[in-house]
């Protein structure tokens, strides 16, 4: 009985406030004019730190020797590629007079 009650009074609320700004429209429009822009937040740049470029430098070197490695490696001719890329076939959408068919 506590629940209905609750919820009773939930949809009442609701309802109240849903309809509060449509009894007082001119109280509405005033408080949709006093809102005002906030200014745009700039957030400092940041400073990189000598130890954080160090690391950069070290990912930038480790990259490009594996790059390296890749690319040197020979693949003997004619070998099969990794894989092949096949698109598939989208599945064909059924028209609104097919679905009522096979809704029968």
């Amino acid at each position: 009985m506590t629940s209905r009650r609750k919820f009773i009074e939930l949809v009442a609320l609701s309802t109240v406030a849903a309809l509060a700004p449509a009894a007082a429209p001119d109280r509405a429009r005033a408080a949709t004019k006093r809102r005002v822009k906030a200014a745009p937040v700039t957030l400092p740049a940041r400073v990189r730190t000598s130890a954080v470029e160090a690391e950069i430098a070290r990912q930038q070197q480790s990259t490009a020797a594996t790059l390296k490695t890749i690319r040197d490696f020979d693949l003997a001719p004619g070998s099969e590629a990794a894989f092949v890329f096949v698109a598939a076939r989208a599945p064909r959408r059924r028209t609104p007079r097919e679905a009522k068919r096979s809704a029968r």
